[in-house]
């Protein structure tokens, strides 16, 4: 393939595809003959090691770690810091995986940078005892270079999966502070079958000396976090402990969709009704974890805590697509890309807290490989009618196994319609003008369903 010239995006995504993605497979044997941090640690040395130009904020986590990176990266980009965000995976277009000052970067720099990269991985598929990178090693390497190339002061690197063996987590990478949300079941037969073990699976980005910030976790959970700090020489701070966080009143009933507002305190400051646009009490949590990790990269850099007008400014406008995403009214539409129970259950609270619907009507879809029977437990009596789709992915359960498991749940109303678009048209109008619509189970339904209220820029 020649690499004279700027790749075009359209070859790009095709160039990818030739490569192992671990997002799209599940039968696989996870450790380090698949996964770790050798392949991107090569690529990085051959692009002259861009992840050493800048410090880092690096999150782990079950859920909310997205969340919590977007929160971050808009409370600095707000502090007057020029602000590199890498997250995974995209709703709707590789490069919203890539952000500089919360926008996703343009398809021109894109693919200028990719073109780069792209060389480097060519002479490893070359080389006879070099094993090629991988789809998410690649695009992570891309976002390091990124950055470098647009001089960002500070990046905020999302974790893929586990924590331990990411792309993200290469040994020499310059972390001002680690956080890890809230750990729950999900991702079992890769991460492991019980919460400690994917709690370790996590705690593999603590790193010696650097400060660590966690999210509310069972008792067992946090003492392992802590334990492994200690471990570590590493400050922890705790979300519930060390950082307060609160929620004030509840919205007015004709504005469900109006922003919580938060009083937050951490070791340096307190912040009264601070207004957050992300829905759910979950959100005040990794709001608190994203303050602090904030916090603490301003010590390092030796300034002062963040100040209440800048917290405000910088979420005033917060919100992250597929997560509680409010695409339409009467009905209400909502698109949520919660793919575990933990993350099901956090949806359900928040539509039943916040929104009053005349009738729910879930549309629903989900991989294969994820607690599917769980998550239909949660849902079934919130709703009135279960519509079954499928995602657009060959990782979607088929219509009729997904059917079998929804009856399992009582009398509550199921249609199958394996056409997303056409299960949302349905959807709408089961729940009539004052009903509500929820999509969930998988952010690839989420991204998918997006495109027909969002247009891409």
């Amino acid at each position: 393939m020649s690499i004279e010239t700027v790749l075009p995006f359209a070859r790009i995504l095709e160039y990818l595809d030739a490569f192992t993605n671990y997002e799209r497979v599940t039968d696989y044997q996870y450790g380090p003959a698949k996964l770790g941090t050798e392949r991107i640690g090569i690529l990085l040395e051959k692009l002259g090691k861009p992840h050493l130009a800048y410090p880092c904020l690096h999150i782990a986590g079950t859920k909310g770690k997205g969340s919590v990176c977007h929160l971050g990266a808009k409370l600095l980009e707000a502090l007057g810091y020029k602000v590199g965000l890498f997250a995974s995976p995209h709703l709707c277009s590789l490069r919203e995986r890539i952000q500089i000052d919360n926008s996703m970067i343009s398809e021109q720099r894109f693919c200028e940078v990719f073109t780069k990269v792209q060389a480097q991985v060519e002479t490893m598929r070359n080389h006879p005892e070099m094993k090629p990178p991988t789809y998410f090693e690649i695009l992570t390497a891309t976002a390091f270079a990124a950055f470098a190339e647009e001089k960002v002061d500070v990046a905020v690197m999302e974790v893929g999966l586990g924590g331990r063996l990411d792309a993200t987590n290469v040994p020499d990478l310059c972390v001002a502070a680690s956080g890890i949300t809230t750990i729950s079941l999900d991702h079992r037969k890769i991460l492991g079958d019980d919460l400690l073990t994917i709690a370790g699976e996590k705690a593999g980005i603590i790193r010696p000396g650097v400060p660590l910030v966690i999210s509310p976790q069972v008792k067992p959970v946090e003492d392992l976090f802590r334990r492994m700090g200690s471990i570590h020489g590493c400050r922890v701070l705790g979300v519930g402990r060390e950082v307060e966080v609160s929620l004030r009143d509840e919205p007015p009933p004709d504005a469900p969709e109006a922003p919580q507002r938060l009083d937050l305190k951490t070791w340096q400051a307190t912040h009264h009704d601070v207004p957050l646009p992300m829905l759910g009490r979950h959100q005040a949590d990794n709001a608190a974890l994203a303050l602090a990790l904030c916090e603490l990269f301003l010590e390092k850099r030796g300034k002062g805590p963040v100040d209440t007008a800048s917290l405000r400014r910088g979420w005033r406008e917060a919100g992250i697509p597929g997560r509680i995403e409010v695409v339409a009214r009467e009905p209400w539409v909502i698109l949520d890309g919660a793919h575990n129970a933990a993350s099901i259950w956090a949806l359900c609270e928040t539509l039943t807290e916040r929104f009053s619907a005349s009738k729910r009507v879930f549309v629903f879809g989900s991989a294969r490989d994820k607690e599917i029977a769980s998550m239909l437990r949660i849902l079934a009596p919130l709703a009135e009618t279960l519509i079954l789709t499928s995602i657009p992915s060959s990782r979607s359960i088929g219509i009729a196994e997904l059917e079998t498991l929804a009856r399992e749940n009582g009398d509550v109303k199921i249609i199958s319609q394996p056409d997303p678009e056409k299960a949302l048209e349905t959807a709408i109008a089961e729940a009539g003008r004052k009903g509500l619509v929820c999509a969930t189970g998988s952010l690839y339904l989420a991204g998918y369903l997006r495109e027909k209220f969002v247009p891409i820029d």
